[in-house]
């Protein structure tokens, strides 16, 4: 109940923020429609940030040690990274999405350093403990790495079949609840989580045609994420 009501009233707040601001009639429906698609991050994160206390936690220790006492799998750890293997693999079998193949790795790679950037700074930030005592909870990695190939699946599929964005948040979803079935994770991790996902995707998708504008000119510029086991980076390839 608390947590509809959070919800609910961030959800109201943001809505009357977006819409009740005076905006240039000639931009208004362009911008109307850019600050709603930022409706529900604001929502998730409002509610983690609202279930972060001790009453929240108690309730899921209680209902952890009732429904899921024993539990463990390593699904989750796969799994995150499904709703990104789905849009990249439709990209790459040819299927139609709103944008070219390379935009759309471009896109996906910007997406995924910025949720990796901003999950990866607020755990350090908040430095809270999880459910078993080891570090760095809050918002959850596995949950942000979900939201944000689900936000892509939605947002270069979904106008074709609104099946393909039932696909990527469901599978999204479960990875969040498996991560607090696992004991690994308190339910304001997986909100914030999700909404950090979304968030990244979405400020990425506001800001790429000014990027592809400036910087991306160069149709021979190729942009690769790097991972080493630590650091998340981005390398920058260009032909002259």
């Amino acid at each position: 109940m608390h947590l509809r009501i959070y919800a609910f009233t961030i959800y109201a707040f943001a809505t009357h923020t977006f819409t009740t601001h005076a905006f240039n009639p000639d931009s208004l429906s362009q911008r109307s429609s850019v600050a709603k698609q930022f409706v529900v991050p604001v929502v998730l994160l409002g509610a983690g940030a609202a279930t972060l206390n001790e009453r929240t936690k108690q309730w899921q220790t209680d209902w952890h040690a009732r429904q899921f006492a024993g539990f463990k799998t390593k699904i989750d750890d796969g799994l995150q990274f499904a709703p990104n293997l789905a849009w990249f693999g439709l990209s790459l079998a040819g299927v139609e999405g709103r944008h070219k193949q390379r935009d759309q790795i471009m896109l996906g790679a910007l997406s995924n350093a910025l949720g990796f950037t901003l999950m990866y700074s607020a755990k350090h930030a908040f430095a809270i403990s999880r459910p078993d005592g080891t570090s760095l909870a809050f918002p959850s990695g596995h949950t942000t790495n979900a939201f944000v190939g689900a936000a892509m699946l939605h947002k270069e599929y979904g106008s074709r079949s609104v099946w393909y964005s039932l696909a990527g948040y469901s599978l999204a979803t479960s990875v969040g609840f498996l991560r607090m079935a696992n004991n690994e994770h308190w339910l304001s991790d997986v909100l914030a989580g999700a909404g950090t996902g979304i968030l990244a995707t979405e400020i990425t998708y506001a800001v790429y045609p000014w990027l592809k504008r400036t910087i991306f000119k160069n149709e021979k510029m190729a942009l690769l994420p790097t991972y080493n086991g630590q650091v998340v980076a981005l390398s920058f390839v260009s032909q002259f």
